[in-house]
């Protein structure tokens, strides 16, 4: 073997080393991060102590779409500016809902049912009978870059229903909840 194809070898090889960390970086930063469901809020279709991975990925080419179950930070905290963080920097509250109201829309919860635009969401009967309207019992526009989520267990779900937590502006969104990873009995996509 030639010094010039020894040199040619290593040189590939180190290319092919980079490439193929450069793409396990991508996969686990892009698809990897988890998160563990603190609460009751996601029930039944999340259970407490369940550990779901977050797509961070999908929402930087599309937006995020009605009954899609996102993590966002609870804090009013730029997700990609957190990413950034330095190990100083007390990490912001992520919570686990889903969203109901997209930007523009009027959202409002009256006689147990919500209302988006004036219509009433049925998607599920078992979510139906809202007991708690909170700040949706009065008609709430939401702004070109805000969105209204709540909870699966709609009677144990602080949500954008209070005041405290009100709508979620896009840039405190984390991703899209896409997979359970425990319990190991459970493993498989989440929706």
């Amino acid at each position: 073997m030639s010094e010039n194809s020894l040199y040619r070898t290593i040189l590939l090889l180190i290319v092919h080393v980079i490439a193929v960390i450069s793409i396990a970086w991508f996969l686990v930063w892009g698809f990897g991060q988890s998160q563990y469901m603190i609460g009751q809020s996601m029930e039944p279709t999340i259970e407490p102590g369940d550990k779901v991975s977050v797509n961070r990925i999908e929402y930087h080419f599309s937006d995020p779409e009605r009954y899609d179950l996102i993590a966002y930070y609870m804090d009013d905290v730029i997700a990609e500016d957190y990413d950034n963080k330095n190990e100083d920097m007390i990490p912001p509250e992520v919570t686990i809902k889903r969203i109901i109201g997209l930007p523009g829309e009027t959202i409002r919860i009256a006689d147990g049912k919500i209302y988006v635009d004036d219509t009433v969401l049925s998607d599920n009967p078992e979510y139906d009978n809202i007991s708690l309207a909170g700040i949706a019992s009065k008609p709430i526009t939401l702004e070109n870059d805000e969105y209204f989520v709540v909870g699966d267990n709609r009677k144990a779900s602080e949500d954008s229903r209070y005041e405290k937590i009100g709508n979620i502006k896009k840039y405190r969104i984390i991703g899209k909840i896409w997979f359970r990873t425990k319990p190991f009995k459970k493993l498989g996509r989440v929706e």
